[in-house]
């Protein structure tokens, strides 16, 4: 990989028992408590002269102090603590089912699905049981006691369904946040095996823990499929939307187009964090926030969340959370094309469609510049900008600033690139809490061609209160960077 990359851009329940160790050794003693083209965006001129060389303001580098947000904040008790409980209508019986003999699942179809097509669907349910069930050990969906007029989990085929497979929970008796479910999908035999692999994961995690947030139930079973079967262009168009916009939040609370590319953050977890079975951890996380909710409610009481459990296995760990997800913003800027083959290397082959978006691509002789995205980020959202070296200045340093809007939470890193893409150099802007601003010197950029600026916003409105998915929409917030020479 060259560095125009960078430059030219593009709008058996052991195994799991294994994974909630990992994830409970992580925890500690406490428990857990009930796309578009990059174009222009807002710039402001900067002044020339001497003050070019001085960040505007008040500067903690040049003796002023940091603006920080407000002390605390009250979160609204009406605000929603879950995604809405459903439970759906199965289908009008199909006329023509078929079952497996190995495991429990089967196709219901009409005659415009031949039998030959039907038994290739039950053929990928049965492959997709093996590889999820009892390969990676993970728990098989419940059964959904005899809704589907069968015993095992529930394929519907028709032609008015969507392509992309929908998995949809049964009703359940009680405060039980388990669900059986089934599913409904276009008969397609180019997205059988897909269809298939993404029925069983997201039924199982149904049956683990249907107060889950859609959207992040969706990125754990896409995130499933990728580790027993090749990408289709389903799965390419799911990433590039997310990469496309990384100013959208990757952990939302209802199913939206990026769900399944968000499946780049399980990842991530799984390669950070995971010392077992690929695939064991993300459901581990997802087990350890079930939480009864109870009956007649209209949402789910998802509290603890997913993310409250990743956020509170940090909380004993000299790596805090907040340096775990700005990792994470820093890898997604290395997937695809920009990918110098020490990042995601299965993720190689996603090319130009894994290009994360920048936006902004400056260049070393134009600065000082002001810049705004084009877009605000929301919670978990991430901003990418490029500063091409240009000219190099004997003796000059690279002075950053970055300020955003209260009461989020904002984390920066700068990396130094050479002509290969390979990064020579990571520098953090120095994170305080409640602050609003953060700035660094960078004078350390020998062999380097350019610098990559990453941000992401982690949310939240203070240490008590941080993000949650169940809180949609995201309130997204604003940010400018400045850039100069001193």
């Amino acid at each position: 990989m060259s560095i125009a990359a960078f430059r030219v851009f593009r709008p058996s329940q052991r195994a799991l028992l294994a994974g909630v160790c990992i994830v409970t050794m992580l925890l500690g003693p406490s428990r857990l408590a009930r796309s578009e083209p990059n174009t222009p965006g807002a710039e402001h001129s900067a002044p020339h002269g001497l003050e070019a060389r001085r960040f505007p303001g008040s500067s903690v580098l040049l003796g002023g102090g940091a603006a920080s947000a407000p002390a605390s904040v009250t979160i609204d008790p009406r605000l929603p603590s879950g995604a809405v409980v459903t439970a759906a209508e199965r289908p009008v019986a199909l006329p023509a089912v078929s079952c497996g003999l190995h495991e429990p699942v089967c196709v219901h179809h009409d005659a415009r699905v031949s039998a030959a097509l039907a038994h290739e669907y039950v053929h990928a349910l049965e492959q997709a049981w093996r590889d999820l069930v009892h390969a990676l050990g993970l728990p098989a969906p419940l059964p959904d006691l005899g809704r589907g007029k069968t015993a095992g989990l529930d394929l519907y085929l028709s032609a008015d369904a969507a392509l992309d497979v929908r998995v949809l929970p049964d009703a359940t008796l009680g405060d039980d946040p388990r669900r059986s479910g089934f599913c409904r999908a276009r008969p397609s035999r180019r997205e059988a095996r897909r269809q298939a692999a993404l029925c069983v994961a997201e039924a199982l995690l149904l049956g683990v823990d249907a107060g889950e947030t859609p959207f992040l139930r969706q990125a754990i079973a896409a995130y499933l499929w990728s580790l027993i079967g090749a990408p289709t262009g389903r799965d390419l168009a799911a990433v590039d939307t997310l990469q496309a916009n990384p100013q959208l939040s990757i952990a939302g609370r209802d199913v939206a187009d990026e769900s399944a590319g968000a499946r780049l953050l399980f990842e991530y977890v799984d390669a950070r964090l995971a010392a077992g079975e690929a695939g064991v951890l993300p459901v581990a996380l997802a087990q350890l926030s079930r939480s009864p909710t109870p009956a007649g409610a209209l949402r789910y009481a998802n509290d603890p969340d997913l993310i409250d459990v990743l956020r509170r296995a940090f909380s004993e760990s000299s790596a805090g959370f907040e340096d775990f997800m700005l990792g994470f913003a820093v890898e997604r800027a290395f997937i695809g094309a920009r990918d110098d083959g020490t990042h995601h290397p299965k993720l190689e082959g996603l090319g130009e469609l894994g290009r994360v978006r920048f936006d902004w691509v400056l260049s070393a002789s134009s600065l000082p510049r002001r810049v705004a995205p084009r877009r605000p980020l929301e919670a978990f959202g991430c901003a990418y900008s490029w500063l091409d070296l240009d000219r190099l200045t004997l003796g000059k340093a690279i002075a950053f600033r970055a300020e955003w809007e209260a009461p989020a939470t904002f984390r920066w890193a700068l990396l130094t690139l050479d002509a290969r893409g390979k990064v020579l150099g990571r520098f953090e802007l120095p994170y305080v809490q409640n602050a609003t601003s953060a700035e660094r010197v960078l004078d350390d950029y020998d062999g380097a061609v350019g610098v990559l600026i990453v941000g992401i916003n982690l949310g939240g409105v203070d240490l008590a209160h941080p993000f949650d998915p169940d809180h949609e929409p995201s309130e997204p917030h604003g940010f400018t960077l400045y850039v100069t020479e001193l």
